[in-house]
């Protein structure tokens, strides 16, 4: 924790150091919907969220970005997210039933959502 004097915008900041990694800026949206979606959606779905992403970038003054990069990145980060529930099966499998449910749970969704947002097509060209 970061802590500011009291008369600062945000005088407490949390940073989180567990999933560090530099990668593709849509790799932490497409970890965040698509591992925490219980219920399944179709590829429209998961589009949404990766359209909101984008219009926020542009929003914020990102150029040169389209929706159609946006969506490609936001697939292709949902791959590279797939090694998240596979590599801390051996971390945490032996932490308890409420580690293996919550594992069980994150390796379910995002493995079904790369599947209905067909991440897949993402690599076609490459």
């Amino acid at each position: 924790m970061m802590v500011d004097g009291p008369e600062a915008d945000d005088p407490l900041m949390v940073l989180d150091w567990q999933m560090l990694a530099r990668t593709m800026g849509a790799f932490d949206p497409a970890r965040v919907v698509c591992g925490s979606l219980e219920s399944a959606l179709p590829e429209r779905g998961y589009f949404a969220y990766a359209e909101r992403w984008h219009r926020r970038l542009v929003g914020l003054g990102v150029e040169n970005y389209s929706l159609d990069e946006a969506w490609r990145d936001f697939r292709v980060g949902l791959l590279n997210a797939l090694y998240i529930p596979v590599c801390f099966h051996s971390n945490i499998s032996h932490e308890g039933a409420r580690a293996i449910r919550l594992l069980e749970a994150l390796t379910h969704r995002m493995f079904r959502a790369a599947e209905e947002c067909n991440a897949m097509a993402s690599l076609e060209g490459v």
